[in-house]
């Protein structure tokens, strides 16, 4: 069956699932993981895939999406058994500027995560600071 080239999708499972053209990108979760950075800041261009990357992630670690892991079967990052022993179990959160259109959007996503932080595995904190100085929504948020 051929693939289809699926413009403006944003959505990692919705692409795997409807089998559209996907340019492997989940070696980036391997990198990313692996640099035990503690702050990751990911700037590109609009239109360049920041969201169907963290779209991506989140599917990879996100616990809403444990023993989903025929969303990565045949991509770079499931040949790897320490990898598929850790997709699916991490907690998330997350949410968009669109939640706090009136007021200060730090003040509000500090309050907003507080209760969750504690529990959280602080390498899964994305800040979205390219989307949030351009105004366009997406989340800014994810654990």
């Amino acid at each position: 069956m051929a693939r289809t080239v699926s413009i403006g999708n944003q959505d990692f499972e919705k692409m795997i699932q409807r089998n559209c053209f996907y340019v492997d990108k989940t070696s980036f979760i391997k990198e990313w993981w692996e640099n035990e950075d503690e702050v990751t800041l990911i700037t590109r261009p609009r239109r360049f895939g920041k969201t169907l990357n963290m779209s991506m992630l989140k599917c990879f670690f996100s616990n809403k999406y444990a023993d989903r892991g025929e969303l990565f079967e045949g991509l770079e990052i499931w040949e790897d058994e320490k990898y598929r022993e850790i997709q699916g179990t991490y907690p998330e959160l997350s949410g968009g500027r669109q939640a706090y259109p009136a007021d200060p959007i730090w003040d509000h996503a500090a309050e907003s995560a507080s209760d969750e932080l504690p529990y959280a595995d602080h390498r899964l904190f994305f800040c979205f600071l390219g989307s949030l100085l351009s105004g366009e929504t997406g989340s800014f948020l994810s654990f």
